[in-house]
């Protein structure tokens, strides 16, 4: 094995050393983002039961079971937090 090739090989160990960092600092990210949008859609799930049917909202959101009209229309608080949760939790 001569120098050139050392060198080289040398290189590519370095390469791979990096882009095993970068994977193991993209996993943490993953992880970080996961674990919140969990205690985010638990959030939402808690809002939807402290709220109950007694509060309503002026929106354009379009809930699942709407008539996707995109007008704003009263809609119930609730119900956009069990959607908000439901979408969260789809994509987990």
């Amino acid at each position: 094995m001569d120098d050139d090739e050392l060198v080289k090989q040398k290189e590519q160990i370095a390469k791979l050393r990096g882009a095993s960092n970068a994977m193991t600092s993209a996993l943490k990210r993953i992880e970080a983002l996961e674990n919140q949008l969990r205690k985010d859609a638990d959030l939402f799930d808690e809002m939807a039961r402290a709220f109950g049917d007694g509060l309503h909202v002026t929106s354009y959101r379009q809930l699942p079971h709407a008539d996707h009209s995109g007008e704003r229309r009263m809609v119930n608080f609730s119900d956009l937090m069990k959607a908000a949760a439901a979408g969260v939790r789809r994509v987990l």
